[in-house]
């Protein structure tokens, strides 16, 4: 469900200061002559300063639940849809036919309805119901209780969530993506970015790179990189160490990018042993947290340490 910005390239937490600085200048669309560019002309796009992100309330909690969670504010340069996607064609009208009941995360309440709305048009003999309580985890429960047919969940399933119903029907569930991660809407399945401090001469890392420094059981084959110098720094960096910032198991940010980065040839990939974890002992190059909003804030565990690699939501890093 969700996708790794720039499948091998390191986000660099200066790039996400710059561009949040230049979206907090309060205006309206202009456009200028600049005569030092090669460019014939520039436009300048200036938009109200941006909300701060912060963790769910209780009481939004319940009323997402109930209601689904509200959609964001549409965006000035909001994206389109992709151009090559293809149409789908549809089978003859009559030909299925049932009746459904799914369940749904929050996030995906309002898109999952419009998405059967027009599925039921092509085949007015289907019928999909999706009714709160409005959440994956409760929809996934149902689902192994033999209570709901499907569930749209905005996140990756839990180890336990495919436990389970292998547990209780024999297989395991059939996952279909469905989307990629949003660039700036947090909440709305966030893509995922890797960050380093501004001073750091490491411009991008391979997935094998990656996993040689986060992962112990390192799946893809390479050695331990515990210094800038093993991932190619050269100079005053290269005998470094690598200090890791992360979430603590179980969460989503974390589960995608284990899935993504630390499984391989068909083993799970598990990371290193860290700080905050609760492992003994613990390396004290490894820090992980418990949500993500920590590593998103300011992006503080990895700016305020030039040694540091870290991955969060990119839309939490570009809204703070």
């Amino acid at each position: 469900m969700r996708q790794i910005t720039g499948a091998r390239r390191v986000r660099r937490a200066a790039a996400a200061v710059a561009l949040a600085s230049a979206l907090v200048v309060a205006g309206t669309l202009t456009s200028q002559a600049q005569p030092d560019d090669d460019a014939r002309d520039f436009s300048t796009w200036a938009v109200p300063p941006q909300k701060p992100v912060t963790p769910q309330t209780p009481e939004q909690d319940e009323y997402n639940k109930a209601h689904g969670r509200p959609l964001p504010e549409r965006e000035l340069l909001q994206p389109s849809l992709d151009p090559s996607l293809t149409s789908y064609q549809a089978k003859p009208k009559n030909s299925l036919h049932g009746d459904y009941q799914c369940g749904a995360s929050d996030v995906l309440a309002g898109l999952s309805k419009a998405w059967i709305k027009e599925f039921e048009k092509k085949y007015p003999k289907v019928h999909i119901s999706v009714n709160p309580p409005y959440a994956g985890s409760l929809g996934a429960l149902e689902l192994v209780k033999g209570n709901l047919d499907c569930v749209f969940v905005s996140r990756e399933l839990k180890p336990t969530d495919i436990d389970g119903f292998h547990d209780a029907f024999g297989y395991d569930p059939l996952s279909v993506p469905i989307s990629g991660g949003s660039y700036r809407h947090f909440g709305f399945l966030d893509s995922v970015g890797f960050i380093v401090s501004k001073d750091n001469p490491i411009d991008k890392l391979s997935f094998d790179q990656l996993d040689a420094a986060f992962s112990k059981t390192r799946h893809r084959g390479g050695a331990p990189a515990v210094t800038w110098g093993d991932l190619g720094a050269t100079g005053e960096w290269a005998d470094k160490p690598v200090h890791l910032v992360g979430l603590r198991p179980w969460n989503g940010f974390e589960e995608f990018v284990r899935r993504r980065v630390l499984n391989a040839g068909g083993e799970r990939g598990e990371w290193r042993p860290g700080a905050a974890d609760g492992s003994t002992p613990a390396d004290p190059d490894v820090h992980w947290e418990k949500t993500v909003f920590p590593i998103a804030k300011d992006a503080k565990d990895v700016k305020n340490d030039p040694y540091a690699i870290g991955y969060t939501g990119m839309a939490l890093s570009i809204r703070v």
